[in-house]
C-alpha cells in the first residue's frame, strides 16, 4: 500500500506542476488557484470532479479550489505513508502482528470449522472435519491450508522478520504470512481521530482513482467489468483490500466518534 499510495502521491504532484506553471502569482501565494480545465486524465478528473453543470461557476472553482484541495491530499498522503513505512516494516510492530494474527486466525478457525477446543497446538483433526462437512469442501481445504499456515509459522515464531535470510520458512510461508498481514492489519492500526479520518480521504482518493482507470479501460464501473470478466487482476487486488481496509476503518471510526 506504501507503494501504491506513493503512485498516487506521485500522480498529484505531476498534475500539481502542471497548473502552477499558469497560476496566478497571487493565487498561488494563497495556495488557491487551478486550471481552466478538467484534468485530461480521467483518473484525476474523478478525483476533482466539477461540482455544478455551470460550465462558467464549474471553471471557477477549479481556478480557486483545485491548487488548495492537491495541497491538502498530498499532506495527507505524506503523513500516511509515513505511518505505514513506520508501521508495516517494524520488526518489533510485526512481531506484535503475526502473534495477533495467529490468535485472530485460530479463533476464526475454531468457529469456522466448527471446534470448541481452544489448544492451538494441537492440529484439527481432519478425517473427522471432513466427515461432518456440510458445506463446499474447497471451503474446507482452504481453511485446513491457512491453520496449516499457521502452525508453520509458530514453528517459527522466534524468527518473524521476513527480510531476514535467516528466516526459516519456506517461500510459500512467507508469501502467505505477508497476505494474511495484509488482510488483518486495518483491524490493528490505532487510530486518532484525525488520523482515521485521513485514512478515510486517502482510501477514497484511490478508490475513485482505481474506478475512474477501470471506467476508462473497459467503459464499464469496477462491479460490471467484474461480472463481465474484464477487470483486471491489479484494479481487483487493490479493491478487494479497500473494502477489507475500509470495513474495519469505519469500525474505528464509530468507535472513536462515541468515545
Amino acid at each position: 500500500m506504501s507503494n501504491l499510495f506513493s503512485q498516487l502521491d506521485l500522480m498529484l504532484e505531476q498534475y500539481l506542476q502542471q497548473i502552477s506553471a499558469d497560476a496566478d502569482p497571487l493565487f498561488a501565494g494563497l495556495d488557491l488557484g487551478g486550471s481552466e480545465t478538467a484534468p485530461a486524465d480521467p483518473a484525476l478528473a474523478m478525483l476533482f470532479p466539477d461540482a455544478a453543470a455551470d460550465p462558467e461557476y464549474a471553471k471557477f472553482m477549479r481556478m480557486t479550489q483545485e491548487r488548495g484541495l492537491l495541497l491538502q491530499h498530498r499532506a495527507d498522503l505524506a503523513m500516511i505513508i509515513g505511518e505505514l513505512n513506520g508501521m508495516l516494516y517494524s520488526d518489533e510492530q510485526l512481531a506484535a502482528d503475526v502473534q495477533q494474527l495467529r490468535s485472530d486466525a485460530f479463533l476464526f478457525l475454531q468457529d469456522e470449522l466448527q471446534q470448541d477446543s481452544t489448544d492451538t497446538d494441537s492440529p484439527f483433526d481432519e478425517a473427522e472435519l471432513y466427515e461432518n462437512w456440510s458445506e463446499d469442501a474447497a471451503d474446507l481445504a482452504e481453511n485446513l491450508e491457512l491453520e496449516q499456515t499457521l502452525r508453520e509459522i509458530q514453528e517459527n515464531a522466534g524468527e518473524v522478520d521476513l527480510d531476514n535470510p535467516d528466516f526459516e520458512a519456506d517461500e510459500r510461508v512467507k508469501k502467505q504470512l505477508q497476505q494474511l498481514i495484509a488482510k488483518t492489519h486495518p483491524y490493528t492500526l490505532e487510530f486518532d481521530a484525525v488520523g482515521a479520518a485521513r485514512w478515510a480521504r486517502i482510501t477514497n482518493l484511490v478508490r475513485l482513482s482505481v474506478a475512474s482507470r477501470v471506467i476508462s479501460e473497459t467503459g464499464m464501473s469496477p462491479l460490471r467489468a467484474a461480472e463481465a470478466g474484464e477487470l483486471a487482476a491489479d484494479h481487483a487486488a487493490v479493491l478487494d483490500w479497500l473494502t477489507i481496509f475500509v470495513d474495519g476503518l469505519s469500525t474505528a471510526v464509530v468507535f472513536l466518534s462515541e468515545d
